[in-house]
């Protein structure tokens, strides 16, 4: 909506400048411009190859990565919210993890944004 100022358009907005930022980014390192969603696949299939995962962690990883499509960066702060939240936010989730979830929050970003994502 034009001139819309509530927190969903401002947060809405922010995520586009991610967007377009990241494209920038990519162009400037002169790697080939992939889609932000064909990142985040290839960042889940990455970092599902990277080492045994139990069902219940893979099934948390590609919850973050379908996650990860409509906000741009990995952070504890992306499972404290929406449906995340409602299963215990990041905290719990953590514990699915053994209390490495935030390295592999790292790894989603340096899969999806590092030069070897394209």
């Amino acid at each position: 909506m034009p001139g819309r100022t509530d927190g969903y358009g401002k947060a809405r907005n922010a995520d586009i400048a991610a967007h377009i930022i990241g494209f920038v980014r990519q162009a400037a390192l002169g790697d080939p411009l992939v889609p932000y969603a064909t990142r985040v696949d290839n960042a889940i299939r990455k970092i599902e190859e990277s080492r045994a995962w139990t069902a219940k962690q893979k099934e948390w990883l590609r919850r973050i990565g379908r996650a990860l499509k409509e906000k741009p960066v990995a952070d504890p702060t992306l499972l404290d919210q929406g449906s995340f939240a409602d299963k215990g936010g990041f905290e719990r989730i953590a514990r699915e993890f053994d209390g490495e979830l935030a390295s592999v929050l790292q790894e989603f970003n340096e899969a999806i944004w590092g030069p070897s994502a394209a």
